[in-house]
C-alpha cells in the first residue's frame, strides 16, 4: 500500500485482451498458416475446408476472439493428429 500510487489502489478491475493481432503477425501466425496447409498432415486434409480457413486468415488485417475460436480448434486437432499419427479412413 505504501509503494503504489493511490489511483492504482482504488482502480476498478479491468479485463485483459490477448494480443491476437500481434500473435498472428509473428511466429504463431506462421505456425497457424503452416498447420492449415494441405501438406501439413495429408491424412486429415479432407476433414476440413482448409482453403476456406487459409483464405479467411490471410484476408484479415485484424483478428477477433471469434476468429480465433473458428480456426484454433482445427489447428489444435491438426497438431494432435500429426503428433499421434492419427489416420481417418
Amino acid at each position: 500500500k505504501d509503494k503504489l500510487p493511490e489511483y492504482i489502489l482504488t482502480k476498478g478491475k479491468t479485463g485483459w485482451n490477448a494480443p491476437i493481432e500481434e500473435w498472428m503477425k509473428g511466429e504463431f501466425g506462421e505456425m497457424v498458416r503452416s498447420t492449415l496447409s494441405d501438406e501439413y498432415y495429408p491424412h486429415t486434409k479432407e476433414l476440413f475446408d482448409l482453403g476456406y480457413l487459409r483464405k479467411m486468415i490471410n484476408s484479415k488485417s485484424e483478428y477477433t476472439k471469434r476468429d480465433l475460436m473458428e480456426f484454433l480448434p482445427i489447428v489444435q486437432f491438426q497438431v494432435w493428429a500429426k503428433a499421434f499419427n492419427i489416420r481417418i479412413s
